[in-house]
């Protein structure tokens, strides 16, 4: 993990894509092991690329960036009004890149819509996009289908929805009709 994390250091040359590779190595030691600063270092390379996404006017990269931003922003600052902010344009930012969209981008597209709506409490929203993620076309591969999973059910474990958690567990578990 720490050689992976010295040769991605220098990922802002590298461009946006390595800047969320590297931020989400922080962002998992920040989950695992609650260390502040790998929490703020994942939060500001997030920021930083979602940043540049903009402006470049890149949907697929300002979508994946921005809903870590959100996230990030709801469980680790506990700022629920701007994670909203920022869920709201992470769904513009799905629209637009839907229509341009390569098919592998698909599942990642209808995840980051499901997670923008659970961070805004559309919890029927939410569970149709993921359903249709996990139907694909593509099907998720395990460790995907493992993130996904992990990552919806932090949200709505961080906002106390205690039947949304509920319902997300029968439909990650395949209980779901």
């Amino acid at each position: 993990r720490e050689d992976a994390i010295s040769v991605l250091t220098d990922s802002r040359r590298l461009g946006t894509d390595a800047m969320g590779v590297l931020a989400g190595r922080h962002k998992r030691n920040w989950i695992q092991e609650r260390v502040e600063d790998e929490a703020q270092k994942a939060f500001e390379l997030y920021e930083e690329a979602y940043r540049v996404a903009m402006s470049i006017d890149d949907a697929t990269q300002g979508y994946y960036h921005g809903i870590n931003v959100a996230f990030l922003e709801l469980v680790y600052k506990k700022n629920r009004n701007k994670a909203g902010e920022i869920a709201r344009k992470v769904l513009e930012l799905c629209d637009q890149a839907r229509n341009d969209e390569l098919p592998k981008n698909r599942m990642w597209r209808l995840v980051t819509e499901a997670e923008a709506n659970l961070i805004l409490g559309n919890i029927d929203t939410a569970l149709e996009c993921y359903r249709q993620a996990l139907e694909g076309p593509p099907r998720p591969k395990p460790w995907q289908f493992l993130s996904t999973s992990q990552q919806a059910l932090r949200i709505v474990d961080y906002l106390g929805e205690e039947q949304d958690a509920k319902r997300l567990v029968e439909l990650f578990s395949g209980d779901c009709t």
